[in-house]
């Protein structure tokens, strides 16, 4: 599993976030033996400092 993250400050109070999630994974099941399975993730945000 691999993550990157952009954090852009707009202001001194707002920074936008933005992360990028890459996760792969063997899973054992009856259709398929050792199937691998990738999971990609965005997730977009932002973060307030008070």
């Amino acid at each position: 599993m691999w993550t990157v993250g952009v954090y852009y400050p707009t202001t001194k109070h707002l920074n936008l976030v933005t992360d990028y999630l890459i996760a792969k994974d063997l899973v054992d099941n009856k259709v398929a033996t050792d199937s691998e399975v990738e999971v990609k993730t965005i997730s977009l945000g932002a973060i307030l400092f008070l």
